[in-house]
């Protein structure tokens, strides 16, 4: 029987990635690395080491276990296997192109996050109707090409990566102009649209380019949602039987943002059929779009025998706030307050404070990235910006481009939050129940 060897896993620049093993007493060997000392790109391994060698840096210190090597980025994790013959994966070896459309407010998370990825991302370009907005950001994250044109940015610049800043109206022209230009990876900010055809064409279009869409629903990446769905997941309150959601403002603007934290918390169940209400305010008309409502209710059906209450609009008295029922216990999220996330069991009663994941996966900040402003309304979500969620969103994005995987808030999620809204105004126009899917 084998002895159990010692998988190594980590990522890092090459030149700072060990590149030698050893038993310690007998002589090393060169390992089994795609490394080259004079390169500063960036490789992700998987490497089967037996008992009693170890893994040294150049300088022949050890470097085993979970560690973070602030200076260079690179990163370790161990654990044992059997088996003694060494298998590698190169994931990353240049970085990834990230240009940005539209450079109104949200643009800020969105230049922020792909400079905060470097060296994993080049931040090469953005684009802008308005010459002082796309200067302004060009001045603040050093972003090296401007465009007036979006269309013009991605057919010059070819950027792997895009990010979609517009208002809502354009997002599906400028998804399929990111698709056409050769992109990889889109990022589009929420409402994902302001139809459910455009939302289905928009994931149809990606699909079939074999192109990475998420939407920016950051609260998928929290750290505290995170291990708040894997507890509902693991059957932390049973069987999710009935689920409340809150949230001010427009509907189909924040509110697509709480009902689809909801779903990413049930574990994404599909929905059935709404029965809504809404009272529309004055003008008729945001952003080229519906109304913001002075009152929305909506009482969905789920698939999992779920039923969920979602109030929204300007009455509303809170901003994501979810509250879930279940066979053994309650589970709570806030995340502007604290605790941000909690639960109960019915044998104790007592909350019990929900902690973020420890996700062993998250790069450093590159030394010199500009902080994060916490001033801005819902950006102040985790404690420190190397674990902030739209950073997060945007280091899944390059994972899902570099291992050709769905993102957790991928296109076809966006779309079924996205319509939990719509169906809720049809449902309200109709004065009827509506049915799921939309489209």
């Amino acid at each position: 029987m084998r002895a159990p060897c010692r998988v190594v896993r980590g990522w890092g620049p090459r030149r700072s990635v060990s590149r030698r093993m050893g038993s310690g007493t007998g002589p090393s060997s060169q390992a089994d690395i795609p490394c080259d000392c004079d390169s500063d790109s960036f490789v992700e391994f998987e490497l089967a080491m037996p008992p009693g060698h170890h893994w040294t840096n150049p300088s022949g210190h050890a470097i085993l276990s979970n560690r973070r090597t602030r200076g260079s980025g690179a990163r370790f994790q161990t654990t044992d296997v059997s088996g003694y013959q060494p298998e590698r994966k190169t994931i990353m070896t240049t970085p990834l192109r990230a240009a940005v459309i539209g450079c109104g407010t949200v643009s800020y998370a969105h230049l922020w996050g792909w400079r905060s990825l470097a060296p994993l991302v080049e931040l090469v370009a953005a684009a802008d109707l308005s010459p002082e907005a796309r200067q302004a950001r060009a001045a603040e994250f050093g972003v090296p090409q401007v465009h007036a044109e979006a269309g013009e940015m991605l057919e010059r610049e070819r950027p792997d990566l895009v990010s979609i800043c517009s208002p809502p109206q354009t997002h599906r022209q400028m998804v399929e102009l990111a698709v056409r230009s050769g992109a990889r990876g889109i990022l589009c900010e929420k409402p994902m649209a302001l139809t459910a055809a455009d939302a289905a064409e928009m994931v149809r279009v990606c699909q079939a380019a074999g192109v990475r869409l998420a939407l920016g629903y950051q609260l998928r990446s929290q750290l505290y949602n995170r291990q708040a769905a894997q507890l509902v997941q693991d059957g932390i309150i049973g069987q999710p039987l009935f689920a409340r959601a809150i949230c001010g403002g427009s509907m189909i603007s924040t509110g697509t943002h709480t009902f689809d934290l909801l779903r990413y918390v049930l574990g994404d169940p599909a929905l059935e059929w709404v029965m809504g209400q809404a009272v529309f305010g004055d003008p008729p008309y945001w952003d080229g779009g519906p109304a913001e409502e002075t009152s929305a209710t909506g009482y969905y059906r789920l698939a999992g025998d779920i039923t969920a209450l979602f109030e929204g609009g300007e009455a509303a008295s809170a901003f994501h706030h979810i509250f879930l029922e279940g066979t053994e216990g309650h589970l709570q999220i806030r995340p502007f307050d604290e605790p941000k996330a909690s639960y109960r069991r019915f044998e104790h009663w007592d909350w019990q404070v929900i902690d973020p994941l420890a996700d062993p996966e998250i790069p450093p900040l590159p030394e010199g990235a500009p902080p994060l402003p916490d001033d801005r309304p819902g950006w102040d979500l985790d404690p420190g910006d190397e674990c902030h969620p739209f950073r997060l969103e945007m280091l899944e994005l390059v994972q899902c481009v570099r291992q050709g995987r769905e993102h957790r808030a991928s296109g076809e999620l966006g779309r079924a939050s996205l319509e939990a809204v719509l169906g809720l105004y049809e449902s309200a126009r109709r004065r009827d129940r509506v049915s799921f899917p939309l489209t």
